[in-house]
């Protein structure tokens, strides 16, 4: 049993943590049906969170309580169970929405087929280590090949370019599927202050202006940054990455395909709902919902129908699917190159009819 490590019916928090450190038990865990309190019911049991959150009487927390009154709208079960035959108590077997349905749709038994060539493209084991190379974690290759199973379509990722071309661009992204977090770790031996404003001018004013700073000349400016942001990544990722919404936390690129500022979080975690905008370190420690997040923003930047465009050049191709992703077209020779062998071996592996193959 996953939970119950001393078998004695009941689980402790110190046990639940246990069990979803591990990213093969954590997949499983999300799977259970729970019977538990419908989240429909009783909204007053959200008060618990109030010291949590730091909201008292004397020092109200207006967001949390313009969110209880928003939960409070949504809580009909008091209003509706009694009518339709359903527990007035509120625990029932728990079955989220748009939870379950995916976990059907990412199934190992869905059928991936490219809608151009009707070519069956499943991800297989085999496949992924052999464009990973050495040092990609096992359970990265498994979410991986999982995905293809039913989450790939769910998002519009059904053509034999389309996957090449994402495989491509994310071996890029995470410097070979091992790195889901960006370093901003800037060097003191290779970077002064002057170098380091250059490189990243938009996000380090964007910084100050969000933290009220202001400086009475460049040589000012440049030595905050000498004293604070070089050789600092928690500070450089705060400055330049952080948000009034979520103190503390820093948004910058994470995932399969890195997402960067909270703005993208936030519209990432409407449209999927994944915790992310709450919970940014999810993109790196769970490789599902970073690789779901990286197929959320292929879609959201319409990147599908540039990859399946058939009048593109290979090169060009590459160029114009980075351009969305990256707009500094950074890597993009890397991009290329990559592309190239991880469509050779995706044709030899899956017998692609598209006529993009030559």
């Amino acid at each position: 049993n996953l939970l119950y490590r001393n078998r004695d019916g009941k689980i402790t928090a110190d046990e639940l943590q246990a069990a979803i450190n591990l990213p093969a038990h954590a997949q499983t865990i999300s799977q259970l049906i729970v019977h538990s309190e419908s989240e429909w019911h009783r909204p007053q049991r959200w008060d618990i969170l109030d010291e949590i959150l730091g909201h008292s009487g004397s020092t109200p927390h207006l967001n949390w309580l313009a969110e209880k009154e928003r939960i409070k709208e949504l809580s009909w079960w008091g209003e509706v169970a009694e009518r339709v035959g359903l527990p007035t108590y509120g625990k029932v077997y728990h079955f989220h929405p748009v939870a379950l349905p995916s976990q059907f749709m990412s199934c190992s038994e869905g059928v991936l087929i490219c809608h151009k060539c009707r070519t069956k493209i499943n991800l297989t084991e085999e496949f992924v280590k052999k464009i990973c190379g050495g040092g990609v974690k096992a359970s990265f290759i498994k979410a991986m090949v999982d995905a293809s199973g039913g989450m790939f379509e769910k998002y519009g990722i059904n053509s034999c370019s389309q996957v090449t071309h994402l495989l491509a661009q994310a071996k890029v992204e995470t410097g070979g599927f091992v790195d889901f977090r960006e370093s901003l770790n800037y060097s003191r031996k290779t970077y002064t202050a002057k170098k380091l404003y250059r490189l990243s001018p938009s996000v380090i004013n964007a910084g100050f202006s969000r933290r009220g700073m202001a400086f009475l000349d460049e040589e000012r400016k440049l030595k905050w940054i000498e004293e604070n942001l070089i050789a600092n990544d928690a500070a450089y990722g705060m400055h330049c990455y952080g948000s009034d919404e979520q103190p503390g936390k820093d948004f910058r690129g994470r995932g399969l395909i890195h997402l960067t500022h909270y703005e993208t979080y936030k519209k990432c975690a409407l449209e999927t709902g994944l915790a992310v905008d709450s919970n940014p370190d999810l993109l790196e420690r769970d490789y599902s919902i970073a690789i779901e997040t990286a197929l959320w923003f292929w879609r959201w930047r319409g990147i599908a129908a540039i990859a399946d465009n058939g009048h593109l050049s290979s090169d060009s191709a590459v160029t114009a699917v980075t351009r969305p992703i990256n707009a500094g077209l950074a890597g993009l020779s890397e991009r290329k190159q990559h592309k190239r062998d991880i469509t050779s071996i995706f044709y030899h592996n899956f017998k692609s009819g598209c006529s993009e193959y030559d």
